[in-house]
């Protein structure tokens, strides 16, 4: 076993990620956007005003360099190793009605239930898009602070977009829990070697296998007239 720490080596480009998805949904939106913002929930909307203001070419300039970084990471992580073995989620799991999953989010679900608060967010985020269009290196200059300077507002499913950016595959395997919570194992392996990883995942699964699970279906009552 090889140990490779992949928390230095490969960047987290988790906000340029999210403002290049949240780009391709304003495509599916089309003309409803933003009429439709009551229609979504805070924390999409609020981030579609996010992309508008952060993303451009150079914001995509910056994701396709720290894209390339991520590539070279993983490549020469699988020099060394068949397989990288890593928790799937970096944080731990968080409450149903949280909107994210790190210390700053009493913060940030105040921003998104308070109305006033989202509305100062949105004027906030209209005046760097403004701005942007003067200095079009400050959309993504914010965003690589932001990322330093508060990263876990970035971490949740950062080993996960690690995946979806090298383009390998990868499965998650329940691991036990933590504090009652779940934890997921997720295990990477090379491009092309899906079989391998459901061989791996087979294998824990007879070793260790874990409860099928399912909600109980309500039950009902059937009133007949004769």
């Amino acid at each position: 076993m090889v140990e490779v720490d992949l928390r230095v080596e490969p960047p987290n480009l988790a906000a340029q990620w999210m403002m290049g998805n949240l780009a391709t949904l304003l495509a599916d939106l089309g003309s409803a956007w933003p009429a439709c913002s009551g229609d979504l929930t805070d924390e999409v909307a609020v981030g579609l005003h996010l992309a508008e203001a952060m993303y451009n070419l150079r914001t995509a300039a910056a994701a396709e360099e720290l894209r390339i970084q991520a590539n070279e990471a993983m490549a020469k992580a699988f020099d060394s190793v068949d397989l990288i073995l890593a928790a799937t989620n970096p944080e731990p799991a968080f409450a149903a009605e949280s909107a994210t999953s790190n210390e700053q989010a009493p913060i940030i679900d105040k921003l998104f239930s308070d109305g006033p608060a989202r509305y100062l967010v949105r004027a906030l985020l209209g005046g760097t898009r403004i701005l942007g269009a003067v200095l079009p290196k400050l959309p993504s200059a914010v965003l690589g602070q932001a990322s330093e300077r508060f990263p876990d507002l970035v971490n949740m499913g950062a080993l996960t977009i690690i995946a979806n950016i090298y383009g390998n595959p990868a499965v998650s395997i329940p691991a036990g829990t933590v504090d009652g919570l779940p934890v997921g194992l997720q295990v990477l392996g090379r491009h092309h070697e899906d079989a391998l990883l459901f061989d791996v995942a087979l294998a824990v699964e007879r070793e260790r296998p874990w409860p099928l699970t399912a909600a109980s279906a309500p039950k009902r009552s059937f009133v007949t007239e004769s």
